[in-house]
């Protein structure tokens, strides 16, 4: 990066922010300005490095625990009340978790009906594919990383 490009104030200042840049300069703890600036677009590059092989773990992490469940509970295992939790005890409420990743999953039908609706134009009753429910559930969803705690 050219020692010539004025980092403050539009730069650092404006564009990016002093405190963005302040775990940078935390952790890296460089001398100056331009070492900073390096910092932060290595970091940004590593981050887009990694993006791909995030999203494949996701996908096949989502994918190992799908045939888990199907194997012991059937294809549409997350339809109706077929998943189960260790305290579950009929008419009782089930955990926050639970509740999270049911909604989850109907969130993902959802999404995937929508989806037939406005790419296809499909119109009438649409019942959603297992695949494509799995394929459309949200990784960001609160507590979706305790998928695997309820099975």
């Amino acid at each position: 990066m050219p020692a010539t490009l004025q980092y403050h104030p539009i730069l650092i200042d404006g564009l990016i922010s002093k405190e963005r840049l302040e775990s940078y300069r935390e952790v890296f703890q460089p001398h100056d300005d331009v070492g900073l600036m390096g910092a932060y677009l290595w970091n940004a590059h590593v981050c887009g490095a990694l993006y791909p092989v995030m999203g494949i773990v996701e996908v096949t992490l989502r994918n190992a625990i799908d045939h888990a469940l199907q194997q012991a509970l059937g294809t549409f295992w997350w339809s109706g009340n077929k998943l189960k939790y260790r305290s579950f005890a009929p008419g009782a409420m089930p955990p926050t978790p639970v509740l999270r990743v049911r909604e989850n999953l109907a969130k993902a039908a959802d999404k995937y009906k929508l989806d037939k609706r406005s790419r296809y134009g499909a119109r009438g009753h649409i019942v959603p594919s297992h695949a494509g429910v799995i394929a459309k559930t949200d990784p960001d969803h609160p507590d979706s990383s305790r998928k695997l705690a309820v099975a």
